[in-house]
């Protein structure tokens, strides 16, 4: 009786084997390079730098560096998944850019951040007043040197105050968010873009909005291969933040 499981074990040993590779029971092991997208920005005007980092493979916290400085994460939504780091990092528009993250080996980025640019029309130091669903808005900048391409967000909300027996709330809250990318250093909003309900938005007691303008640098073309290298892939961005103009709304 003692045979029987000695003769069945060893009569197994050779198809283990033979499902074997070189490392682990079905051969090499596959790689698993982590995928890294984000974004190092600076500021016109300012000497610091931010990023933004998605990480997603290891289920460990990265080690961050930019040009040698190391980060620590001011906010991380989940560890392996998104990190923030809000350190001040000698960074000004028009600096190169070395982005690397141990996780736990070492990726990297090299990155040239778009120089400076100004917001040339409408004025950014004015605040620009527009009539609800009469009036768009064109706006030109100045080139940032180094960048493939412009963001462009616009933002315009609205709100309704209400008296009650515990003070002032806001009530009826509406807004409109525009983001989109241009290759040019112009762009026109129509007023149907701005507005597209105007009705929803009539009666309001506030408005406030935004136009912002931020350079981009980095692949930016569909195809373009990802510029993370060793132990990593992915793509990271350059972005150089310009003038915010503060935007109004009106009903007559």
């Amino acid at each position: 009786m003692s045979r029987f499981p000695r003769i069945l074990l060893l009569a197994a040993l050779p198809l283990l084997a033979s499902c074997q590779g070189e490392r682990g029971p079905a051969g090499p092991a596959a790689e698993s390079r982590p995928f890294i997208t984000g974004a190092i920005t600076c500021r016109s005007g300012q000497a610091e730098g931010t990023a933004v980092l998605q990480v997603d493979g290891p289920l460990i916290r990265p080690g961050v560096w930019i040009n040698g400085t190391p980060l620590e994460p001011s906010y991380a939504e989940e560890v392996g998944v998104e990190y923030t780091f809000r350190d001040g990092v000698p960074l000004s528009p028009g600096d190169s850019a070395r982005l690397e993250v141990a996780a736990p080996d070492t990726a990297w980025a090299d990155l040239v951040m778009p120089g400076a640019f100004a917001l040339l029309d409408p004025d950014p130091l004015d605040t620009l007043r527009l009539r609800l669903g009469q009036d768009g808005l064109a706006a030109r900048w100045s080139r940032a040197p180094g960048a493939d391409l412009y963001r462009l967000s616009l933002d315009l909300n609205y709100a309704v105050i209400c008296t009650t027996e515990w003070g002032i709330i806001y009530g009826l809250y509406y807004w409109t968010i525009l983001d989109t990318l241009a290759s040019d250093t112009a762009i026109v909003f129509s007023a149907a873009q701005l507005f597209p309900d105007p009705e929803a938005a009539a009666g309001f007691d506030l408005s406030s909005g935004e136009l912002t303008v931020t350079a981009q640098s980095g692949p930016s073309q569909p195809g373009q291969p990802g510029n993370v290298h060793g132990a990593g892939l992915g793509f990271v961005y350059g972005l150089t933040c310009g003038d915010t103009l503060r935007l109004e709304v009106t009903e007559e």
